[in-house]
């Protein structure tokens, strides 16, 4: 579609992975944040959720390596 394309592979990219894992635990901080204050009957449990942001590793470090069409 586009005539100046980039087609090669692409590697997986720790430093990028990281930073997606660290807005990830930001973002889900807010989201216990607030869930804690507008829900308040399940107390400070909601920033539980912030032990579910290393999962926002695997697929960007994973998949990383493919190549691009």
């Amino acid at each position: 579609m586009f005539p100046n394309s980039f087609e090669g592979s692409m590697t997986p990219s720790s430093a990028q992975a990281a930073l997606l894992t660290f807005c990830t635990v930001i973002s889900l901080g807010s989201v216990g944040l607030v869930l804690s204050i507008a829900v308040p009957e399940g107390g400070n449990n909601w920033f539980w959720l912030m032990t579910l942001s290393p999962l926002a590793y695997v697929p960007t470090s994973d998949s990383a390596s493919r190549n691009p069409k």
